[in-house]
């Protein structure tokens, strides 16, 4: 009870409650509909299925295959090269000044 006195009261976790049924039923309206939509339609439904049917051993090859093919565009083919260098420099440099910024 230390938490309702310290943190707003009452109201205060009528508020937290609140807003954590309106985030849940977003997630409802918006991912869950979504996806039903899909499942009544047969082309994506079947679509769905065939993804679902490689297994989370080729999902997640498929997701590592997509970020490396990203890292090669964004530092170039040579790891070691002069653009790899610029971008994790300029990376090194403009992290902390935006993070302080942000703070």
């Amino acid at each position: 009870m230390d938490f309702l006195s310290d943190h707003g009261g009452l109201f205060g976790f009528l508020g937290f409650v609140i807003a954590g049924l309106i985030g849940l039923y977003t997630v409802y309206r918006y991912a869950l509909a979504d996806r039903r939509e899909q499942l009544d339609d047969c082309a994506e439904r079947d679509a769905l299925l065939a993804h679902r049917a490689d297994g989370p051993g080729q999902i997640y090859r498929g997701a590592l295959l997509g970020v490396t093919q990203w890292a090669d565009r964004f530092y170039g083919t040579k790891k070691l090269g002069w653009r790899a260098f610029e971008r994790c420099l300029t990376l090194a440099f403009v992290y902390p000044v935006v993070a302080a910024l942000l703070a």
